[in-house]
């Protein structure tokens, strides 16, 4: 059965093994961020085998970030002790927003307001909206423990 196994790995590996590698450069930065970028476009459900791929590139992401990238340090800094919604909270203070600005993400004020709240999750289309809205990594607002 391990020996299955292995030779399944070693079958697929070369195929798959860019996308948990580090970037090494701006050029494989970009390539990832564009893969990230357009798995988050596909929509998956929030329980699809894909999302633990966004997870894991979104680490690959974040790591050549903190490295490379001063301003995302401070972000991520600020950011790895909230959780997305605290950091969405945070984000809508910071930009002097209100609960209707974020209609044209979530909906309505009411579903802004249940997902402010904690009634509601964001989903890979509002994580999507939102990092495109603030000019921010999605992974920021991926919640990694499910």
């Amino acid at each position: 059965m391990q020996a299955q196994i292995l030779e399944r790995i070693e079958n697929h590996w070369r195929s798959i093994s860019d996308f948990f590698t580090y970037p090494t450069n701006d050029e494989e930065y970009q390539q990832k961020v564009r893969l990230m970028e357009d798995l988050l476009e596909q929509d998956y459900p929030d329980d699809h085998p894909v999302f633990m791929l966004i997870n894991l590139l979104g680490e690959v992401i974040d790591e050549y970030e903190m490295e490379h990238f001063s301003e995302v340090q401070q972000l991520e800094k600020m950011a790895s002790d909230l959780s997305p919604i605290e950091l969405l909270k945070y984000l809508i203070q910071e930009y002097d927003l209100k609960q209707k600005d974020l209609t044209d993400i979530f909906g309505s004020q009411g579903y802004v307001s249940d997902i402010l709240n904690e009634r509601r999750e964001l989903n890979l289309r509002h994580i999507k909206a939102l990092s495109q809205k603030f000019k921010i990594k999605p992974q920021f607002f991926l919640t990694l423990n499910g």
